[in-house]
């Protein structure tokens, strides 16, 4: 991957994770496939090693199985966690001394940042459904960090280019879906995402680095979800500060690299000057910043003990940050001593809360209503677009799905964007099928391959009987009158109706994420071929404005910072990225007068 800097145009290449861990998925609301390329790992297969006994056999046996489970050759596009969360609880019965005493310590660094439900959900000894929404969400945290941190000599450049890469992957939107409550991966999986999502996955990448975040917002706000507020990146004594709304890193009084809130604090103008105009004017303040309120960023489960324990099966290249716990231990501080340690003069331990963002998603999703779920299952349904493919057009598996959306989509974030476009590309050549058949048009792939109730041998043999069965039907086909043919293609289109809606919602998709996988290969003037055409062929689709930003993205880096900046400038103002976009051409607009000022 490579990621050019909006400001300076600068180029970082990034790496690739080719190994996406099996254990990665087992916990997932979709199991999914892997990047491909590279081996597949679980706990079971890279924990501590064993004495010799046969109790650590066990538990690797348990955890194996609990991925086993949910494998994707086994069970398809969807599944449950409940089974592989019992046998976790079975891997590892713990007692108060392995979870670490609840001590008196303890209790008062929870005391006032957690609620009565919240203490009891992270003292628990049990593992719970909603452990597996949160060791899915870090177990993604983690390879995506890896992924999106790329060549970043310093943890100051890797915070940088984790930043960017939650912007060019989670377009702006000012609400979810329906209002529903998201996880991580799934707010990862659509691509949109509201300022908080950003600002909770940006968090949740940086715990994966052991880089120390919260969320600065003024103190007279409710609701921080709602209200101005900045990430605050915790980093050899300063604290570096980012803007989630806007898509922007702070720019400090140089203008090439990100301000810290010392610096903010010195010269309150470097935020004013993020205003789009007078009368919109940046909605936080150096005067608020102050006495801001310092909020934590995660979720209960990061903070439970009992996510200790289950961390440490994970070393290696498996490490994962499943715990960051409050409290101080016996060997290292936690995070509120950790926090209030950073801020120095800039705040005090009366200052910090936990952030409620994340754990009312978490909470919210764990509860969900009949009527939410309904809906939830309504946005997932473009990711099961994609077909088994077993050889050609003619071998194609009725009702099989191999959930290729959602595969891509995976492999895209994983830096495979090769892998990716490959399968964008398939789903965009079904959708024009579908299309083709919709306009009575005759399409032979598309006709089913077999009769109700019989099944597939197997063999090369049964290959061929079925390709000759499907020749044969489609000739049928060919022969009969016009009107019953017409007939037949009406039915047709009524029969693959679920899939001509999911075909439909994922080439949308499709279209725009292929364009974000050429730019991460750098092959910029085809990325923004790539989002011109889609502009053209989706006038009014849920990624125009995303089109947008990625053909000024290319602009940019090609170093035709005026073009750029006249297209970011062209956001229209009800977009929930225009003053994000706005303030971006601004600072383009000056790039390309500097430049031209030093040419004279």
């Amino acid at each position: 991957m490579v990621d050019y800097d909006v400001v300076s145009g600068e180029k970082t290449v990034h790496a690739t994770r080719c190994s996406f861990h099996v254990v990665a998925l087992f916990l997932a609301g979709l199991c999914v496939l892997g990047c491909g390329g590279g081996k597949q790992a679980t706990p079971g297969s890279n924990t501590a090693a064993t004495n010799g006994g046969g109790e650590n056999e066990v538990t690797n046996e348990l955890l194996f199985s609990a991925v086993s489970q949910l494998d994707v050759e086994s069970l398809g596009i969807s599944t449950d966690p409940e089974s592989a969360i019992s046998l976790i609880n079975q891997a590892f019965v713990l007692s108060t001394e392995e979870m670490g005493e609840i001590t008196e310590a303890a209790s008062n660094s929870w005391s006032g940042l957690l609620s009565e439900a919240e203490r009891n959900f992270a003292s628990g000894q049990e593992f719970s459904t909603r452990d597996g929404l949160h060791m899915w969400d870090a177990l993604l945290s983690r390879d995506l960090a890896y992924v999106a941190s790329g060549s970043g000599e310093t943890e100051l450049e890797q915070a940088n280019a984790l930043f960017k890469f939650v912007v060019r992957n989670l377009s702006l939107a000012d609400r979810h879906p329906s209002d529903l409550p998201l996880t991580l991966q799934e707010i990862w999986m659509a691509g949109h995402a509201t300022a908080a999502d950003r600002a909770w996955a940006f968090g949740s990448l940086l715990r994966q680095l052991d880089i120390d975040s919260v969320l600065l917002a003024p103190a007279d706000g409710d609701d921080a979800a709602t209200q101005p507020f900045l990430v605050g990146v915790m980093l050899d004594g300063k604290v570096y500060l980012y803007d989630p709304r806007l898509g922007l890193a702070i720019p400090s009084a140089d203008g090439n690299s990100t301000a810290t809130l010392s610096e903010v604090l010195a010269q309150p103008e470097l935020l004013s000057a993020l205003s789009v105009s007078d009368d919109r004017p940046y909605p936080l303040t150096a005067e608020q910043l102050k006495t801001a309120r310092v909020m934590l960023i995660g979720d209960s489960a990061y903070w439970a003990l009992r996510m200790r324990a289950l961390e440490k099966a994970f070393i290696g290249n498996d490490r994962v940050r499943l715990y960051d716990g409050l409290q101080d231990d016996a060997d290292q501080p936690g995070l509120v001593s950790r926090v209030v340690q950073a801020g120095g003069d800039l705040w005090d331990r009366e200052s910090v809360s936990v952030w409620d963002y994340p754990e009312s998603q978490l909470a919210g999703h764990a509860s969900m209503s009949l009527s939410q779920q309904d809906a939830l299952r309504t946005v997932k349904d473009s990711w099961k677009a994609g077909w088994q493919e077993e050889g050609d057009d003619f071998s194609r598996q009725d009702g099989v799905t191999s959930a290729s959306q959602f595969a891509a989509r995976l492999r895209q974030l994983m830096g495979d964007y090769q892998g990716a476009i490959k399968l964008y590309v398939q789903i965009g050549k079904t959708n024009r099928d579908f299309q083709k058949l919709q306009k009575g048009e005759v399409v032979p792939q598309l006709f089913p391959q077999q009769d109700e109730g019989i099944g597939f041998d197997e063999g090369e043999q049964a290959e061929k009987i079925r390709k000759m069965e499907n020749t044969k039907r489609f000739a049928d086909f060919e022969n009969r009158p016009k009107a019953e043919k017409e007939a037949m293609l009406k039915g047709l289109a009524q029969y693959h109706a679920n899939k001509i809606r999911q075909y439909r919602s994922a080439a949308n998709d499709a279209a725009y994420w292929v364009g974000l996988c050429q730019f991460e290969l750098d092959k910029i003037p085809a990325s923004k071929n790539t989002f011109e055409l889609y502009l053209k062929s989706y006038p009014a689709g849920s990624w125009t404005t995303a089109s947008r930003y990625g053909i000024a993205l290319g602009q940019a880096a090609e170093g035709d910072y005026a073009a750029a900046a006249e297209t970011l400038a062209a956001t229209p103002k009800s977009d929930p990225a225009y003053d994000g976009h706005q303030v971006q051409s601004r600072l383009w607009k000056q790039r390309a007068e500097a430049a031209v000022d030093s040419e004279k």
